[in-house]
């Protein structure tokens, strides 16, 4: 049995994947001591990236499971694993109100791309994904919040040779939580090169469902 629970989790980390740019989460942070976990599900499209980062356009599926843990007042830390996917992130709630909530963090993935039809050898690049998003809540129902998402982020794409691109993000979720200590979080982000002859744009599309203490 040991084995066999080994050999799935290898197979999930070493399976192909891509990086997922989603929250999935309102601004509000995990109190210390308490925890979010998160099973989640959707699509990440790459129309086109700049030739110099290997031309590519398709879309991959995207089925991380996520962590967060309380760590501080306002203060969570969070991690993510999905087919071919690590990534952390930290995140601070630096306003709190009645209908309004503000968060801004840092986040790092890497992942190992897809086959890419156009590289030579069918060489599979490292994707590596920075984000600092600012995270903003809008508390429409005390169950119901709409969850705006800007920000910058930043793609590596470590090949042959480097490419680092540039993003600006536009981003909407819907936090839905029926019951106290479970909630589901639609999310769609779109990514848009900056400082590109040749623009690129990614457009992630997922759905999440969370246990534990979500608000």
């Amino acid at each position: 049995m040991t084995r066999g629970i080994w050999f799935g989790v290898s197979v999930v980390v070493a399976t192909c994947g891509c990086v997922d740019p989603s929250t999935l989460a309102t601004p509000r942070t995990v109190p210390p001591g308490d925890y979010m976990a998160t099973i989640a599900g959707g699509t990440t499209t790459y129309p086109n990236l700049p030739v110099r980062a290997l031309s590519h356009r398709g879309t991959d599926a995207v089925v991380p499971v996520a962590l967060r843990v309380g760590v501080a007042e306002r203060v969570d830390v969070g991690a993510r694993l999905g087919l071919g996917l690590l990534g952390l992130d930290a995140k601070y709630n630096f306003f709190r109100s009645t209908r309004v909530d503000l968060a801004t963090g840092i986040g790092v993935q890497g992942s190992l791309s897809a086959d890419n039809p156009y590289s030579e050898q069918g060489f599979r690049p490292y994707h590596v994904l920075v984000a600092a998003p600012l995270i903003v809540g809008v508390n429409i129902t005390d169950s119901v919040t709409l969850v705006p998402i800007v920000g910058y982020d930043g793609l590596e794409i470590i090949q042959s040779e480097t490419a680092w691109i540039s993003y600006v993000r536009g981003g909407l979720g819907v936090n839905v939580h029926p019951w106290s200590r479970v909630s589901i979080h639609p999310e769609l982000n779109v990514l848009q090169s900056v400082g590109e002859k040749q623009e690129s744009t990614i457009v992630s599309a997922m759905l999440g469902l969370s246990f534990g203490a979500v608000y």
